[in-house]
């Protein structure tokens, strides 16, 4: 799995024991990749294009063939993702709920109500009128969406519920499969490298 981080886009990385990381640098204009956050999922093909263009000497990057494997990499991430993604709104109250959620928080559309000053139905109308959903469904893709990273690396499906917030294994294993059509297990299998 791959993140594009835009490069004005503030970050921190957070690691669950041992992880290897392949760091790759560029030029916003160089690269025709979305403004936010977006996780690709990468196959053999895309990985050895990263570690390629991340291990190359300044001398390399002058060489036509850089362009080339650049191009290549841009074209192969360009492609429709499989990997379940969730924009993040644009209302700059919802990306605080959204970054929280995503960060491990649960808290009730009353809490958040409360906390920005708003009813409970204004923020509700906030939540369909920038991400298309209701509060319930856009929690629960919140809640799913913080079960990738685990999965992704290589985590349980009970540790993937678990950090999703469910207690069970088989009610995130059926929501998530009602959500992204296929199973977590099924995911994972996808993105191995």
């Amino acid at each position: 799995m791959a993140i594009w981080l835009p490069p004005t886009h503030r970050h921190r990385i957070r690691a669950e024991g041992a992880r290897k990381s392949v760091n790759l640098y560029t030029r916003p204009a160089a690269a025709p990749l979305p403004k936010d956050p977006t996780p690709f999922p990468l196959e053999a093909l895309e990985a050895e294009l990263l570690r390629a263009l991340a291990g190359s000497s300044r001398a390399d990057r002058q060489e036509p063939a850089f362009a080339r494997l650049t191009a290549v990499l841009w074209d192969r991430l360009a492609r429709p993702t499989p990997a379940p993604t969730l924009p993040l709104p644009t209302d700059p109250r919802l990306r605080r709920i959204a970054l929280a959620h995503l960060d491990g928080a649960d808290q009730s559309l009353d809490y958040w109500a409360g906390a920005l000053a708003l009813s409970r139905r204004s923020l509700q109308r906030l939540v369909r009128r920038d991400t298309g959903q209701n509060w319930a469904t856009w929690m629960r893709d919140l809640r799913l969406t913080r079960s990738i990273a685990p999965l992704m690396a290589g985590k349980s499906v009970q540790h993937a519920a678990h950090t999703a917030g469910y207690a069970t294994a088989s009610g995130f294993v059926a929501a998530f499969q009602a959500a992204h059509g296929i199973t977590p297990g099924q995911l994972q299998r996808r993105m191995e490298i």
